[in-house]
């Protein structure tokens, strides 16, 4: 072992009984909005914007909706999936590639599977609204490209202008389309500053490198300037060369090279800075003359695309393209027309503005809205990021969207790609294509409810049907009764059939789906009725829903402020507040519901609306009949499963055997303290554990409980005893 030292090393004897994790919901909702696997939601805002188009529900959604509404009125952990019906599809939107004119971005037509559609030539990404449906095709998207701002040259006019009549010519090529905003300022420059005499020679000033232009309007500002300028007036420049200008006292000056005498050098310093509340902007619109800063709308056609762009006063004149009367280009606000003159170089800045190079810029927008509600900065890169350190490929950036989701040409040595940027989207454009899919069924529901069985993914205590009970088929409430009997964990509450509650024979049609149509025999399930009478705010309107989330709802407030063993009903965990039930049960019905399994909603005169009743569908005499007893399971079997998990492995000896004991007791000393059994008794010991069993590597652990048991049935008498009789020796005689 060498020489002698200090060996560290950690024994874990401190393995104990999970805790309850409190009380979730599982519910299948056949809703026109959703994700299509199972979504946890925390509050009714959650689910709104998750399973409802508009943010509320509407008149002829399903009577799921509110099932999930009733249950989020007392719990804050909700598994919802959605059922759909087949033939739905995701809307769409094509974009193409940038440097090509051909190919407009368009809506996609709809797809079934986003991600397993083909490019076609120049399309760059395929975006795909995140859930399907026809609620997808409001959805609207806009995308502005990195633009730069131009500089449009001034020069004279025999050597041209990088403008005539109604087109600009960019300095840079750049791919702008129809109705990309645009602001027009003067080049704005920094004030030269000049020393004098040292700065001046003959009738040239020296400059910095910031080349000037003929005719730029300046004024003068200093205290011994060249004689004879003058502070406070307008001189137009000549461009001498890129480091010296001369002065003229008119732009017909400046443009023929007229340049003022200097008669002296000047003292000190002076500043020459631009006038350009002397300036006007070279274009003009058929309403007049365009101020500094309007915005404006470009037009790009096939012949210039690229190069050249036009100018439209409104986003539908841009739109319409040429055929609209668009905005002129003067060559010569600012001097004499009749004599030439200049043309002063301006900006053509762009409104939506990129700062990270190669990427662009998604609006998201709902329906009309102004405003978007989402935007993001995205690149076709992989691995690509913005400022913040964020990722900016778009498959991965839109993964933090409400709404869309893309899928992105790879490229594959093909048109374009795999970096290129999309044509860009100035004007909203609709998804389209998005189909809600065929009418539910209750085979879709028991699609979707079967992703319920993945007991470890989704923690659940308590299913609802969302009110999908039907005379005709049983097959969902069924499945609901084998997810709940398969995991172990969680417990179905069903409803009844609407038609058998409206019928005229109600009593007896509530009887007969249980007993011949439903046909249960289960603990893990109970059948509660009749539907509840609530006030629909959002639309202004009473309506019935479904019992089950109510009884989910109030599991989950039992659990949440005493224990889920506690039994669920009465005028304390009972309590519904709600207008009023479907049917007012007498005592009598009641009654045979009651002996039936089937748990009634009472109206109470006075006293308000009650569960009154908390029996499983279990058809057997048993004290699994009551709700309290299979919630006490539900607690502390998964529990001590999960820690019996630990002893894996371990020796089968008298000291695992006692640890495992001694872990079991300690837990159930808790749940007896808190009124879950009036007694129980733990056996792991070589009595239970014999030498078959410890031979093919078992090992035996026997938990006896004695639940602990609701009153349902309280039986008060009054005893008249005559005066000289003993209450003790009356007692006995009762």
């Amino acid at each position: 072992m060498g020489a002698p030292k200090v060996i560290i090393q950690t024994e874990d004897l401190s393995t104990r009984v999970p805790a309850f994790p409190g009380v979730y919901g599982g519910l299948v909702v056949a809703s026109k909005k959703g994700p299509l696997v199972p979504t946890l939601v925390t509050s009714e805002t959650d689910f709104l914007n998750k399973y409802t188009a508009e943010g509320y529900p509407v008149i002829g959604d399903d009577n799921s909706i509110w099932d999930a509404l009733a249950y989020l009125e007392k719990s804050d952990k909700l598994w919802c999936n959605r059922a759909i019906g087949a033939n739905y599809a995701y809307s769409t939107i094509e974009l193409y590639s940038d440097d090509t004119y051909v190919g407009t971005n368009d809506g996609g037509g709809g797809s079934a599977d986003p991600e397993s559609e083909s490019f076609v030539t120049d399309q760059t990404v395929l975006l795909y609204v995140v859930y399907p449906g026809a609620f997808g095709n409001d959805v609207k998207i806009k995308t502005h490209n990195p633009r730069v701002t131009h500089v449009i040259s001034a020069c004279d006019h025999a050597n041209g202008c990088e403008y005539s009549a109604d087109t600009v010519a960019l300095d840079t090529d750049e791919y702008w389309q129809n109705g990309e905003q645009v602001k027009i300022r003067w080049v704005t420059r920094e004030d030269e500053t000049v020393n004098a005499p040292g700065d001046i020679s003959g009738d040239e000033i020296a400059v910095s490198a910031n080349v000037w232009i003929d005719g730029e309007p300046v004024q003068l500002t200093g205290a011994d300037l060249p004689e004879p300028l003058v502070a406070a007036t307008t001189y137009y420049t000549i461009a001498v060369d890129d480091s010296h200008i001369s002065l003229a006292l008119t732009p017909d000056n400046a443009m023929a090279g007229t340049a003022i005498t200097l008669t002296d050098g000047g003292t000190g310093t002076f500043t020459i800075a631009l006038e350009t509340d002397a300036l006007k902007l070279p274009i003009t619109s058929p309403a007049g003359e365009i101020a500094v800063d309007t915005i404006l709308y470009t037009i790009c056609t096939n012949a210039t695309y690229g190069s050249k762009i036009q100018l439209a006063i409104s986003e539908s004149d841009a739109l319409a393209g040429e055929d609209v009367e668009n905005i002129d280009i003067i060559e010569d606000p600012n001097a004499d027309q009749t004599t030439g003159g200049v043309c002063g170089a301006f900006y053509l800045e762009p409104v939506n503005k990129v700062a990270e190079t190669g990427a662009f810029k998604l609006e998201v927008y709902w329906k009309n809205e102004a405003t978007p509600r989402e935007t993001f900065i995205l690149s076709r890169t992989e691995g690509s990021k913005d400022g913040f350190g964020r990722l900016m490929f778009i498959e991965d950036r839109l993964l933090a969207s409400e709404y869309v989701r893309a899928y992105s040409n790879p490229g594959n040595g093909e048109t374009p790609n795999a970096t290129e940027l999309p044509k860009a989207q100035p004007t909203k454009l609709d998804f389209d294509g998005g189909e809600d899919g065929d009418a539910t069924t209750q085979g879709d529901f028991v699609t979707a409810s079967d992703a319920f069985l993945a007991k470890t993914a989704y923690p659940m205590t308590v299913m609802m049907d969302g009110g999908q009970a039907s005379t005709a088929i049983t097959t969902y409430p069924l499945n609901l009764i084998t997810i709940a009997e398969t995991r172990l964990d969680c417990f179905a509450e069903l409803s009844i059939p609407l038609a058998s509650e409206e019928h005229s024979d109600y009593l007896n049609q509530i009887v007969n789906y249980k007993n011949n149509i439903l046909n249960p025999n289960t603990s893990y399930a109970a059948l509660g009725t009749p539907r509840i009478k609530m006030w629909d705010r959002w639309n202004a309107r009473h309506i019935y829903v479904p019992c089950s989330g109510y009884f989910g709802a109030q599991t989950s407030y039992t659990g949440a402020n005493w224990e889920l063993w506690y039994p669920i009903g009465g005028s304390i965990r009972g309590k519904l507040n709600v207008e009023d039930v479907l049917i007012r049960f007498t005592e009598g019905e009641a009654d045979l519901l009651y002996d039936n399994n089937i748990n009634p909603i009472m109206f109470f005169s006075g006293r308000g609306i009650q569960i009154n009743g908390q029996k499983t569908l279990l058809a057997r005499e048993s004290y699994l009949q009551r709700k309290n007893v299979q919630y006490l399971l539900i607690v502390i079997q998964p529990a001590i499963a999960e820690a019996l998990e630990d002893y894996k492995f371990y020796f089968n000896d008298e000291t695992t055997r006692a640890i495992v004991k001694s872990r079991i007791d300690s837990y159930m000393d808790g749940i007896k303290a808190r009124r879950g059994v009036y007694d129980y008794y733990t056996q792991c010991d070589s009595e239970n554990n014999l030498p078959t069993n410890i031979a093919n590597n078992e090992l035996i652990v026997w938990l006896f409980v004695k639940p602990t048991m609701a009153i349902e049935y309280i039986k008060f008498t009054t005893v008249i005893t005559p005066l000289d009789m003993s209450f003790e020796l009356a007692a006995e005689a009762v």
